[in-house]
């Protein structure tokens, strides 16, 4: 696994309000217990699926968990297919 450094100015992180001690570096160790998270509603179905692409291209091992916030249904069946069956109902996750 290639370790890429987040580069991000930490003044930008603090204007987000985002706290920099939150980041965890990706190493060999770490990622045996990372996940993809995300979640999409239809209007965004297509970008999602391109993401999806490119984490089982470059970590085809790794678990995503894919949330649904208002998919079609046939877009639904989509991601079951495409995400090995991770797809999370928005319902089910309040």
């Amino acid at each position: 696994m290639a370790s890429h450094p987040f580069d991000v100015n930490i003044t930008l992180l603090q204007q987000l309000g985002v706290p920099s001690t939150k980041f965890v570096n990706l190493t060999e160790t770490t990622a045996a217990n990372f996940v993809f998270v995300t979640g999409v509603s239809d209007n965004h179905f297509m970008e999602s699926q391109d993401m999806i692409g490119g984490i089982q291209k470059y970590y085809p091992e790794m678990e995503i968990i894919y949330y649904d916030l208002g998919l079609s249904k046939s877009n639904k069946e989509m991601v079951r297919t495409t995400t090995g069956n991770s797809h999370k109902s928005k319902q089910l996750h309040v």
